[in-house]
């Protein structure tokens, strides 16, 4: 399975699952120190969500409103200029790991 493909699947767990895969990944780089502002987040994107804790990924709208929240604001431009660089290209949703990763 691709990288892309893997992501995909990934991004279409839901908000818990996305934020334990992340810091399983990444703990002894920086998970165990983080923890907390990756539940922040996980959470915050739950608030968001119509679909709450059990939704997966917030549209793009959503997603400057969580950037909002967290004092990293961007302008509709600057965001998807962002997530070209690692390769995405249609910005409709973004779930809460592609925040994480990018």
């Amino acid at each position: 399975m691709g990288d892309q493909r893997k992501l995909t699947t990934l991004g279409n767990s839901t908000y818990k699952e996305q934020a334990v895969w992340f810091l399983n990944a990444y703990w002894r780089q920086f998970g165990q120190q983080e923890a907390e502002k990756v539940w922040t987040y996980a959470h915050r994107y739950a608030s968001l969500d119509s679909n709450g804790i059990a939704g997966h990924s917030l549209d793009e709208f959503g997603a400057h409103r969580f950037l909002e929240l967290n004092n990293e604001t961007l302008t509709v431009v600057a965001m998807r200029e962002h997530w070209r660089k690692p390769g995405i290209e249609h910005v409709q949703l973004v779930p809460l790991i592609q925040f994480l990763i990018f």
